[in-house]
């Protein structure tokens, strides 16, 4: 049985989708890594406060404002990525209800059958 070219368009859209938001969090990596070496010279910059003869005080004014610049690259980090992988997410969801369409409209038909149907239709490179 041959599936219905609406559900292999959906599978190819949800494909394409998918391959695209992937690529976005990938694009990210050189950012990521830098951030990372951003962190890695807050951390060391907190150890050199927390070992100086400041008082109190003056420590944490220092460390709140290395934890700061943290929590920034953080939010920095998450509002890059996270619509990305809310998009990703959301594509996992259309996949399911796609395979539970085909599954009910073609009671008989096989995971195998189903990807080498679709299969044709989608690029791989």
């Amino acid at each position: 049985m041959k599936l219905d070219k609406i559900y292999i368009k959906d599978a190819v859209r949800i494909r394409k989708e998918y391959i695209s938001s992937l690529t976005n969090i990938l694009q990210q990596e050189d950012i990521l890594n830098n951030n990372k070496s951003d962190i890695d010279k807050i951390r060391a910059d907190m150890e050199n406060i927390v070992e100086s003869d400041n008082h109190d005080v003056t420590k944490r004014l220092k460390l709140n404002e290395e934890l700061s610049k943290i929590d920034k690259i953080v939010k920095d980090i998450q509002s890059n990525i996270k619509p990305h992988y809310d998009k990703i997410e959301s594509l996992r969801v259309d996949a399911d209800k796609l395979y539970t369409s085909i599954k009910e409209r073609y009671p008989d038909i096989t995971e195998e059958d189903i990807k080498k149907q679709i299969a044709p239709y989608i690029n791989f490179k």
